[in-house]
């Protein structure tokens, strides 16, 4: 995992942490400290974020950055007038928080479509076995390994949706194993719990973090009725498992 994507994943964290505590005022209306000043405000965080990206100097995210700039340059301007007309400016306004939320959704999944796309691979153009290398597969049980070659197969011959769905029952039991490797118990845990515990007690390297949460949204999609995978889902998940193997191996 090159420097360059440990930096958008920490930015896409970062975002995500910024998302909860909007969350936290639609739902409770908890105040928030939003000026910059302390480590725990909003604002602080979204300039955290935005000189994490800026550093990455990257022109497919030029617009992100610009649109981080401008809720920073906006936020800050009209919470401090705020404070001269009597309004408590530790309240992040409940329409502020909504719109936030709707924008952090957007600016994450453009840096981790970004990241994801630098090293994919096309599914037609190479065969299972230089997908999956040996490697990759000698510490996989057995029905993990049949999975992904299924899923592989599906999706070589255009049935998207169920390789998606197998590939992801795949990245579920990878992703146990391996929180098992750590000393974790999966008994009555599901993959949110999971992958919960390992961000936040088992402390795993941020590059992991951003392909974690890729399986998690995408397998919580698949759980929708309704839902239906195309061709390119089914090979940037099959892509994501891959590089989800190569940094746990």
């Amino acid at each position: 995992m090159e420097e360059q994507d440990i930096g958008l994943f920490e930015v896409v964290r970062i975002l995500d942490f910024i998302k909860g505590q909007c969350y936290v005022v639609l739902n409770c209306g908890i105040e928030i400290h939003w000026p910059g000043r302390g480590k725990n405000s909003v604002i602080t965080d979204l300039r955290k974020a935005n000189k994490i990206l800026k550093k990455q100097n990257i022109r497919e995210l030029e617009n992100v950055q610009e649109d981080l700039q401008g809720w920073i340059t906006n936020m800050d301007t009209r919470y401090s007038e705020a404070k001269n007309v009597g309004y408590d400016i530790r309240d992040l306004a409940v329409e502020d928080a909504d719109e936030l939320i709707e924008d952090i959704d957007i600016w994450n999944k453009v840096i981790l479509d970004y990241a994801f796309t630098q090293e994919f691979e096309t599914i037609k153009e190479i065969s299972f076995t230089k997908f999956f290398p040996p490697q990759l597969r000698k510490n996989l049980d057995k029905n993990i390994v049949n999975d992904l070659k299924e899923g592989f197969e599906l999706s070589l011959f255009n049935s998207p949706n169920p390789s998606a769905m197998i590939s992801l029952r795949a990245a579920e039991g990878i992703i146990k194993n391996y929180y098992k490797s750590k000393g974790g118990d999966t008994e009555n845990k599901n993959l949110n719990q999971i992958i919960d515990d390992l961000e936040k007690q088992f402390k795993v390297k941020k590059s992991l973090v951003g392909y974690l949460h890729f399986i998690r949204d995408k397998r919580n999609q698949s759980a929708h009725p309704g839902t239906i995978f195309s061709q390119e889902d089914s090979e940037e998940i099959l892509n994501q498992v891959k590089s989800l193997l190569k940094l746990i191996k």
